[in-house]
């Protein structure tokens, strides 16, 4: 028991930091490896839950933990994992936290519903949108991960813009391409054209992306992609 107790430990103390995207990788990588049995999936889906409910405060270090917690959780993806993340995000009370259960949940887990309630969460709640920015911005470099995971409305932006881009590019991206174009909109409307100063080179690109019907995707999808084509024609950008 007391050798469990003490791995719980080991796993919060690297948790608790905000962490690189390369590390975030390479986890992931090990997580999907072909030597990561269904046996040491199922042990960390365990460990990981019990660690959330271990750091239940709403101290910035607690909060880490359990946003990473759960992204770790909705990337194995085990019918456990997903349930656990289901039943509890509606109760997490930090934001930022609640935001990486349900993007995982639509990301990882294919939950198209759940995106499209953090869409909608997103139009209505201030805060929220502050936090999805400020998260993206931390999480790309243009802002410093010490300044906390809300938008502190700084001009530097560039590193995200150029990462929202490459998701547009990719088919890979495509569950999430609606949380790509919401993001990119709140940007250039917050920032106006400084959002594109190192990325026109893009615009090209992104005149035939929102030109295209992509009949295959969902009605928020086409709300969004309507908003972000008449925001960018707004700033003479298109």
């Amino acid at each position: 028991m007391r050798h469990k107790e003490n791995a719980k430990e080991e796993v919060a103390k690297v948790l608790q930091f905000f962490l690189p995207v390369e590390i975030v990788t390479f986890l992931k990588d090990m997580l999907n490896g072909k030597d990561f049995s269904r046996h040491e999936q199922a042990l960390t889906v365990d460990t990981l839950i019990k660690v959330y409910q271990l750091h239940d405060r709403n101290d910035h270090r607690s909060a880490t933990i359990r946003q990473n917690a759960c992204s770790y959780l909705s990337y194995l993806g085990t019918q456990k994992a997903s349930q656990f993340l289901e039943k509890t995000y509606r109760q997490e009370p930090n934001k930022w936290v609640q935001r990486g259960m349900m993007l995982g949940l639509a990301l990882s887990c294919y939950r198209q519903d759940i995106l499209e309630e953090y869409i909608e969460m997103l139009r209505n709640d201030p805060e929220a949108a502050s936090i999805n920015i400020g998260y993206h911005l931390a999480y790309y470099g243009d802002q410093a991960p010490s300044e906390g995971f809300r938008d502190r409305g700084g001009e530097r932006c560039e590193a995200t813009v150029r990462s929202i881009f490459r998701h547009l590019h990719s088919e890979r991206y495509r569950n999430g391409w609606v949380l790509d174009l919401l993001t990119l909109r709140t940007l250039l409307e917050q920032r106006g054209v400084i959002a594109f100063s190192s990325n026109e080179q893009h615009l090209p690109f992104l005149a035939e992306f929102l030109n295209r019907n992509h009949l295959e995707q969902s009605n928020i999808f086409q709300e969004e992609r309507q908003l972000l084509f008449t925001a960018l024609k707004g700033v003479a950008l298109l």
